[in-house]
């Protein structure tokens, strides 16, 4: 359960996108308890119901995948977010709903590393 929760707009990965930065965290910067989930969702200008959608972590198909590239913080270690997917559900202006769905968080330098991230987060975000 975060402590912090923040979405912003972002700067989109190619023209004609929109996008969001979402940011998750507990714990104190530098400390072991330290804990954030910080991912970009990439979406068209054209979509009506964007930023609603589920996204994929990874290498989409630009134009007709919805994608997203992330990173997870466990105290002093970084994790890349790859494969799977975060579903996206806006609320009201600033509440959202963020279901993961078995998102692989991998250690770029010990690929045997690896934290599969699951479950929900529902509310109020600044």
């Amino acid at each position: 359960t975060p402590t912090n929760a923040t979405v912003s707009n972002a700067t989109a990965s190619m023209p004609g996108e929109g996008a969001m930065a979402f940011t998750l965290t507990k714990g104190t910067i530098g400390n072991s308890d330290y804990e954030a989930i910080n991912f970009t969702v990439n979406y068209p200008l054209t979509s009506s119901s964007a930023p609603n959608g589920v996204y994929d972590f990874g290498i989409g198909v630009i134009g007709e995948v919805l994608f997203a590239q992330g990173s997870y913080v466990k105290g002093s270690k970084a994790y890349s977010l790859a494969g799977y997917t975060v579903q996206v559900t806006v609320l009201s202006n600033t509440k959202y709903r963020l279901d993961f769905q078995n998102i692989q968080a991998v250690n770029p330098f010990a690929l045997e590393e690896m934290i599969v991230i699951s479950g929900y987060y529902e509310g109020e975000m600044n």
